[in-house]
């Protein structure tokens, strides 16, 4: 199977626990990352990265829109890309949050 190869290149096991993605709406400014928990069990210590984006760079606060509850910061680089633990963030089992990046 193609993903046991990949993870025999990559020299460790593939766990894919969380997915996330990034909505960007440039013309509302609205920019959402959304992660989702795909196992059975807690995940705490979230890593979002992307390669780059359309965001300006800058730090930007991450605010889950349900609750309102921030959970620290995210620094965006001049081209776009960001690599960042969410220690903060504690994601139940096959669950989701949306956060939304806000410039402080």
């Amino acid at each position: 199977n193609s993903l046991n190869a990949f993870s025999k290149l990559m020299d460790k096991p593939i766990f894919l626990a969380i997915f996330s993605f990034l909505r960007i709406d440039i013309s509302s400014n609205q920019i959402v990352l959304i992660i989702h928990n795909l196992s059975g069990q807690n995940q705490n210590d979230i890593n979002v990265k992307a390669i780059s984006s359309n965001i300006s760079s800058g730090e930007y606060d991450l605010i889950d829109l349900l609750s309102s509850n921030t959970f620290g910061k995210l620094t965006i680089n001049s081209n776009g890309s960001f690599n960042s633990s969410i220690n903060s963030l504690t994601l139940a089992p096959y669950s989701s949050i949306v956060l939304s990046l806000q410039k402080p």
